[in-house]
């Protein structure tokens, strides 16, 4: 998918969580019985040397493009 040679792609596994007691209870100081299921998303990258992240999917068409210095800016604005 991204055209580049598949031994200088890296991957990223982000398992899916469920809270039995509810969502956002540690956000409140509460007891977090969080587990993961069978489920998640895979994330394969391949690094730029820039700032521009480009997004593509398998399942859906188009692209996504952004720089994660403004991403980072706005997250740092937002405290």
């Amino acid at each position: 998918m991204s055209g580049k040679d598949p031994g200088e792609v890296q991957i990223v596994v982000s398992p899916y969580r469920i809270c039995p007691l509810g969502a956002h209870i540690y956000h409140q100081g509460g007891t977090v019985t969080a587990m993961t299921i069978n489920k998640g998303i895979l994330l394969g990258f391949v690094p730029s040397g820039d700032s521009e992240v480009v997004s593509h999917s398998g399942q859906f068409g188009g692209e996504v493009r952004f720089s994660s210095v403004k991403v980072v800016i706005a997250v740092l604005d937002a405290f």
